[in-house]
């Protein structure tokens, strides 16, 4: 004699194609968000070494921060595209318009050998606009080389 089983117990199978759609999405965002942040830091920038600094980790994350790049031969780069002082003037006008000067972080990544007079119009144009969390990307001390 057969015995019947209960239809609940069946169960509802689960389509797993919406799953592995998602899970191959979330993969290709995060490849793509972590090559636009190997372009942000470009290698060839000798950081300089600091006595003191402060690990960007404790520090309150803003709602948009810009990276510059400032190389030995006084060129200027954001996101891996060489820029202009009139170029970066307008660019942080126009952001500084966009969203309010306190959202906004500006790290300079300067070379350890790059003159002060490469980097003051930029430290000039920021106050201008109101944007004063401005931070320089250095190495800590027991970094080697």
């Amino acid at each position: 004699m057969r015995l019947k089983t209960p239809a609940y117990s069946k169960g509802v199978p689960l389509n797993m194609t919406p799953m592995i759609d998602v899970v191959f999405l979330l993969l290709i965002f995060f490849l793509v968000a972590s090559q636009f942040a190997q372009v942000e830091y470009d290698q060839s920038v000798d950081l300089p070494k600091a006595e003191s600094s402060e690990s960007q980790e404790s520090q309150p994350s803003k709602t948009y921060r810009l990276v510059i790049q400032i190389d030995r031969d006084e060129q200027w780069t954001l996101a891996g595209n060489p820029v202009t002082l009139p170029d970066m003037e307008i660019h942080l006008e126009t952001l500084a318009r966009s969203l309010k000067p306190d959202q906004i972080e500006v790290r300079i990544r300067a070379d350890r050998k790059a003159p002060y007079r490469s980097i003051e119009p930029l430290l000039m144009t920021c106050a201008e606009n109101g944007i004063w969390d401005v931070n320089f990307a250095v190495l800590p001390e027991g970094t080697p080389q």
